[in-house]
């Protein structure tokens, strides 16, 4: 899971991609860059640590392996690669590579099978993938000022229609009411998780848009007790942590 995506922010593209480096770090090192005892922990970790170094795990991969993995990895969704197309082909080497963020010792030029393994599996991933990009609304052209201006009558008129009365102003438009932003977060893992009484999925982190007032939501999880609660949204971000009880047996 990304980092944005554990602290339920808006989802992109990068997100993907940075779960794609997890897996071709694991292809490469042998091992996944961050573990713990706890999903809590675990989700943390991507948050807030950098990943451990590749080249100490694999002394012999390619300099620009090692760049595209770390870039890949990076924390914000803007200092990865603007696509997983950009990733693979930096990966593979095919394109003039950024400098990493970390300095990294001497490498060997010597890419082993799981450098190819991951490279394989990289474009595979960017294969199948439906990379989905929202239309821009263009805002329409302004009126000019001169589009705006009254005619004047003809001077034919008599002198009494000369008087011309002011332009009423337009009436203001009407205010959209405020959103309000849930964030509902299971430290202890995941969950089956509806939203007045309409399921939303199975996830450790669920972001959703809701009206401001009232809504009852209800969580699932095979071995654990349901739990049903209310939870009153105001305008704004409203963070929710659920904790479930493990079933008696």
């Amino acid at each position: 899971m990304s980092p944005e995506h554990y602290r339920g922010s808006e989802i992109s593209g990068g997100a993907d991609q940075y779960s794609l480096g997890v897996v071709a770090f694991q292809c490469l090192g042998g091992r996944v860059p961050f573990d713990a005892a706890t999903a809590y922990e675990l989700l943390n970790k991507h948050v807030v640590e950098p990943p451990p170094s590749l080249a100490e795990l694999r002394r012999d991969l390619s300099p620009n392996a090692y760049a595209a993995i770390d870039r890949a990895l990076a924390k914000r969704p803007e200092d990865r690669f603007a696509s997983v197309t950009d990733f693979v082909n930096a990966l593979a080497g095919r394109v003039p590579q950024v400098a990493p963020r970390r300095a990294a010792g001497r490498r060997r030029r010597v890419v082993g099978w799981g450098a190819g393994l991951a490279a394989a599996a990289v474009t595979l991933y960017a294969g199948i993938t439906l990379v989905r990009r929202s239309e821009q609304n263009t805002e329409p052209p302004r009126r000019s000022a001169a589009d705006d201006t009254v005619a004047h009558p003809p001077a034919a008129l008599p002198s009494s229609a000369e008087h011309t009365e002011a332009a009423a102003p337009p009436p203001p438009a009407p205010r959209q009411a405020p959103a309000a932003t849930l964030i509902i977060r299971l430290p202890a893992g995941w969950a089956r998780i509806y939203v007045d009484g309409d399921l939303r999925g199975e996830r450790p982190v669920h972001r959703e848009e809701l009206p401001p007032g009232t809504h009852t939501l209800r969580f699932e999880r095979p071995g654990f007790e349901s739990l049903d609660t209310t939870v009153t949204l105001g305008a704004g971000t409203n963070v929710l942590e659920i904790r479930m009880r493990r079933a008696s047996s």
